[in-house]
């Protein structure tokens, strides 16, 4: 009996330190995933720091001789705001709370948000010239954080992922439109640079945008309704039906034609994707890879997305600019900068001038310009016919580069993009186009004359016309057209002729202008 007794004590003794560990462990404070060892925090802007703890805990937090403090609310939330950093580092974060967090290799510098689908993701080590490229890619100042794809029918408060110092080890692994925008504000800026990479492949715009920014535009209705009664649950089951066909048509259906071929056998059937895709819910990727970063401190978003909207391109013009309007609102930062990365030229070439989705889209891409702090790179050039994921990234980062130098850094001399259409006036049967970002002037890549410029008198048939550079303008006329009223550059899905460049070899926006006469 005394045995027994002195057992079932001991028990309660075990259980009661069990209970004490459990309430210490709960009570240390926790940090989202981005904030940790090798992080670049935003220099020279107040920093949004939060995490969990336990109710009514008092928090300090402290880098670099600055700190701040809060309590942990109800929900165990906190939040904290340190005063603005200047560029350096090696810094140590600490947290503490009833237990202290400790963050080393901590630097202040450029943190941008790289976010979009397929493009954006597409890795270095896919990309031309890739094996030379990640040979050098020693950039201890450049570090990134891959976001892990998940989607969510409600906001979510973490995401995974790590930070990465860029080095020939770790280089290939980066999204290869954002290693080449990083890398030249390194080598610019002399700062740390901090790349968050956000992006899913095969997503809509809608998708990067909050179900409630869309709801009540019928606009959008064909998107939200096949998602209004969909459950949690049943939110999950459509991803594990998708994964599964994924599965299927990349690893199952190719093996078994292949052992079909080898044995004469009649081809499989290719699976046939589900109905509903995570991928275009919307809200689901804002929710599960964009919410959890709210209010984390940028300087801009790169913003590479588009292809996947093609089949509604008008509508574009509307939805990104809802989009930037939607994160800036989230983030509270009116003035945050978006550098938006054209579409590349995909498809087959067309001789004749002819309607195009593509072109539609490119244009409501520079529609987005008339939002304040907006820049475009284009990337009109750098296409393949059968490869929408084009390899040439290296220029597409390095003009949305150019952009972010110039207009958000104002670095002395540096030009922001190739030409843009400002305006067009009428000359009797000539129309003349006039541009900005010239530079020292306007010529024809590789000389000739200038191609894919067209016009026409607003019926919707164009031809093609002769063009001729004039000082910063090109004088666009074509025989037989009396009094053009509207004109063309470079309006096709794969415009491979499209030559207009500026004195930087950058090349001219795509663009559709009118005239009223």
């Amino acid at each position: 009996m005394h045995e027994t007794h002195a057992f079932i004590m001991r028990l309660v003794v075990l259980m009661l330190i069990a209970v004490v560990a459990m309430a210490t462990a709960q009570a240390a404070p926790k940090l989202p995933s981005f904030f940790s060892d090798g992080m670049v925090l935003q220099r020279d802007l107040p920093l949004a720091i939060w995490g969990w703890a336990q109710p009514a805990e008092k928090i300090h937090v402290e880098i670099a001789g600055k700190s701040a403090d809060a309590v942990t609310g109800p929900d165990g939330r906190w939040s904290a705001t340190l005063p603005a950093l200047a560029a350096g580092g090696p810094f140590t974060l600490t947290v503490r709370g009833d237990e202290t967090l400790t963050l080393n290799d901590v630097y202040a510098g450029e943190v941008w948000l790289c976010s979009g689908q397929s493009n954006m993701a597409f890795t270095l080590n896919h990309s031309l010239k890739a094996a030379d490229e990640i040979a050098k890619a020693d950039l201890p100042l450049l570090h990134v954080f891959t976001v892990r794809e998940q989607f969510s029918l409600t906001p979510l408060d973490n995401v995974k992922g790590r930070w990465t110092a860029c080095t020939p080890a770790s280089a290939g692994g980066i999204s290869a439109v954002s290693y080449y925008f990083g890398k030249d504000l390194v080598r610019a800026l002399n700062v740390p640079v901090g790349l968050v990479v956000s992006s899913i492949s095969g997503t809509p715009a809608e998708a990067w945008t909050t179900r409630d920014a869309l709801a009540g535009d019928p606009a959008y209705a064909s998107q939200l309704d096949p998602w209004k009664d969909v459950t949690p649950s049943q939110f999950v089951e459509i991803g594990k039906a998708y994964t599964a066909f994924q599965h299927e048509r990349d690893v199952v259906h190719p093996a078994a034609v292949k052992e079909a071929k080898e044995k004469g056998l009649p081809e499989p059937p290719a699976p046939v994707s589900p109905k509903l895709r995570l991928h275009d819910c919307p809200g689901a990727v804002y929710d599960g890879m964009i919410a959890p970063l709210v209010p984390l401190s940028l300087r801009g978003v790169l913003w590479l997305q588009g292809e996947n909207n093609s089949g509604r391109p008008a509508q574009y013009a509307k939805l990104l600019q809802t989009m930037i309007y939607l994160w800036r609102a989230n983030w509270n930062r009116p003035d945050l900068a978006f550098d938006i990365v054209e579409i590349a030229n995909f498809e087959a070439v067309t001789p004749q001038p002819v309607e195009s989705g593509w072109a539609t889209l490119r244009e409501s891409q520079r529609k987005a310009l008339v939002l304040p702090n907006t820049g475009l790179a284009v990337t009109i050039d750098l296409g393949e016919a059968n490869n929408i994921h084009y390899l040439n990234k290296a220029p597409a980062g390095q003009r949305a580069a150019r952009w972010a130098l110039a207009s958000v850094y104002k670095q002395p001399g540096v030009v922001a993009s190739g030409p843009m259409e400002t305006s067009v006036s009428a000359e009797g049967d000539t129309l003349v186009v006039h541009f900005a970002n010239v530079a020292e002037g306007l010529s024809a890549r590789g000389g000739g004359p200038l191609k894919e410029f067209a016009v026409g008198n607003g019926d919707g048939k164009f031809v093609w016309a002769d063009a001729t550079i004039a000082g910063h303008t090109v004088r666009v006329h074509a025989d037989g057209v009396v009094k053009p009223s509207v004109v063309r550059y470079a309006w096709a899905d794969n415009p491979e002729g499209a030559n207009l460049v500026n004195s930087e070899d950058l090349p001219a926006a795509p663009f559709e202008a009118s005239v009223t006469r």
